[in-house]
């Protein structure tokens, strides 16, 4: 996999933008969060014998929000904190970020707006997770955000050496 870079993806055309905006999500990473609601969801079809495929996949569309809003906010922060520009030993694509910002494919603005927009959709959908199954809900997903959140921005708990369990 190649590093992104301007040549590669300055896009002029609709379908390029929406594949370099997909790009900096970081989707090969979503399985990290993916797969463990997957497995939940098929535990519980097992247990209960039944599925509301509807919640099934509010969740997993959630899910997939939040951690991909928590991949492009970090990599916000991480601009910010001069912790990408800081890593010339990096593994593509395993540390480091997208290096979209670095490379001038976005800027900090552009990346802390499509983070934030991502933010709002997966809060948005949390909501909806909630109105349609119960107010409990509302305390992971509040866990959730500050945890996506303050993954890299102020505190940084990943610089404190939580990101781990942050992640966990």
């Amino acid at each position: 996999m190649s590093e992104p870079s301007t040549e590669i993806y300055h896009c002029q055309t609709a379908g390029n933008l929406l594949r370099t905006y997909f790009n900096a999500i970081r989707p090969a990473f979503l399985s990290a969060s993916i797969l463990p609601v997957l497995t939940a969801l098929a535990y519980v079809r097992g247990i209960f014998g039944s599925l509301d495929y509807s919640l099934a996949l509010l969740t997993l569309l959630g899910i997939a929000f939040m951690h991909s809003a928590a991949n492009v906010l970090n990599d916000y922060f991480d601009s910010k904190n001069g912790t990408d520009a800081a890593n010339d030993q990096r593994v593509y694509p395993f540390s480091g970020g997208s290096r979209f910002i670095q490379n001038g494919v976005f800027s900090e603005q552009q990346i802390l707006n499509f983070g934030l927009v991502l933010l709002i959709n997966g809060i948005f959908i949390g909501l909806l997770i909630a109105y349609l199954s119960g107010p409990v809900i509302l305390l992971m997903g509040f866990a959730g955000v500050l945890l996506a959140v303050f993954y890299s921005a102020p505190p940084c708990l990943a610089c404190r050496g939580l990101g781990d369990l942050t992640i966990a």
